[in-house]
């Protein structure tokens, strides 16, 4: 074999790797794009179901305006029916298209309020973009222990040097929790307590995790409220569990 023949089968060994590994990024990237997808579609109601009602209202909107506008074009059924369906399709293509700008923003606004609380959230609202919508759904919550304390600029004998959270009252805990419909026990290191809930398919959506969005509206609250007395290094979210 020469060295040309050689070259060019090495050649088309490397063509099949980069064509695997183009496939590989663009599969990567269309994953990705519809795991944000689902993320917006779980935030924002508009690009859940409002936009269809909106396009609806729209296509009858246009076409009633059309009747009493142009009365004399409705003699003959034909015309009436080409109205009736341009008037909804172009109803249905402006809200359809308006759907991921507005639940853009809304998944923006999802981050800020996140970010707005007074400890970190890790996790949130991307868990909701996953395909399972049903089953455990799991938030580790780390209070602040001994890596966390705060050092007090010029302590006295009045006041240490080093504040640390108070032991938790796991009791507490579980009955503030239990009004939302979760559970606590005891995380993996200590001062770590793993928070879950659980839905069943007839509690859940077979096609989004808006009902997740709807829990963790209600969990994070509960968690500021215990911060203010135990106070929270981090909430990771770790979704939905087997």
């Amino acid at each position: 074999m020469s060295g040309d023949d050689e070259l060019e089968r090495i050649a088309k060994r490397g063509r099949a790797l980069r064509e695997r590994d183009r496939a590989s990024v663009s599969t990567t990237a269309d994953e990705a794009a519809q795991h944000e997808r689902r993320t917006i579609v779980a935030v924002s109601a508009f690009a859940r179901w409002v936009w269809v009602a909106l396009a609806i209202g729209g296509g009858a909107g246009v076409f009633t305006l059309a009747v009493y506008v142009v009365p004399d074009a409705f003699h003959g059924e034909t015309v009436a029916d080409v109205v009736s369906v341009v008037a909804c399709g172009a109803s249905f293509a402006f809200f359809y298209l308006l759907r991921f700008p507005i639940g853009r923003r809304a998944l923006a606004h999802e981050r800020a309020w996140t970010a707005a609380l007074p400890f970190a959230v890790a996790g949130y609202p991307d868990a909701l973009g996953t395909t399972t919508t049903e089953g455990r759904w799991v938030v580790e919550v780390r209070f602040r222990g001994p890596a966390d304390a705060t050092e007090t600029a010029a302590p006295t004998f009045r006041e240490r040097a080093l504040t640390r959270g108070p032991e938790l009252d796991d009791v507490l805990l579980a009955d503030a929790l239990r009004t939302i419909g979760a559970t606590v026990s005891d995380g993996a290191a200590r001062g770590e307590r793993r928070i879950e809930t659980k839905f069943e398919l007839e509690e859940s959506s077979v096609l989004t995790n808006a009902h997740m969005r709807a829990f963790m509206r209600r969990l994070l609250p509960t968690l500021v409220a215990i911060h203010a007395r135990y106070p929270i290094a981090e909430a990771r979210v770790l979704g939905f569990r087997s």
